[in-house]
């Protein structure tokens, strides 16, 4: 069984690079955009920003969704909110904000949400949910956005009959 402690501290180490890898590429998207008429580099650059902010958020849930499916590993149910999984993510940053909505008795699926805080950006819903088999349990995800800019996250992802998820009405999986 890996040790939880080496795998979060690796998982944090994985946020520092690619937020700084991030930054980078905006950097140097900028650089790149300097050129045309001033109006269309400022279209630019915000679509730029835009879509680095949205891959920032997408990034954060699949970590949050790895992390949740250590968290059950561990423990036999989902973590309740992003400080009992110690991956050392702010729940409220300058473009989203995150949070966890755990199922039913935690034991049978979670939510995270990443609620966009500007317009222009898509918002999120990444679910872990976990299924019985005849070998014990077994876990799935799923990250949903918005079809659209949106403040409101994507619904609860569904589950099917073979326990595999979709996402709601509204929403496409990434």
């Amino acid at each position: 069984m890996p040790n939880i402690y080496h795998y979060l501290r690796d998982l944090q180490y994985s946020f520092r690079v690619t937020n700084k890898a991030i930054a980078s590429g905006l950097f140097l998207g900028l650089i790149t955009s300097l050129g045309p008429a001033a109006i269309s580099q400022a279209q630019s650059f915000e679509a730029l920003a835009n879509r680095t902010r949205q891959t920032t958020a997408k990034v954060t849930l699949a970590n949050l969704n790895k992390a949740q499916q250590l968290y059950y590993t561990q423990h036999g149910k989902f973590a309740a909110s992003i400080a009992q999984m110690s991956v050392g993510i702010n729940p409220n940053t300058n473009d989203f904000r995150y949070q966890t909505l755990p199922l039913g008795n935690q034991t049978q699926m979670v939510m995270m949400n990443a609620i966009a805080k500007r317009l222009g950006v898509r918002s999120y819903t990444g679910a872990v949910s976990a299924i019985k088999n005849n070998r014990g349990s077994t876990t799935v995800t799923i990250i949903c956005e918005t079809v659209s800019p949106s403040s409101k996250p994507p619904a609860r992802p569904i589950r099917n009959r073979t326990g595999q998820l979709a996402c709601a009405a509204g929403s496409r999986p990434i």
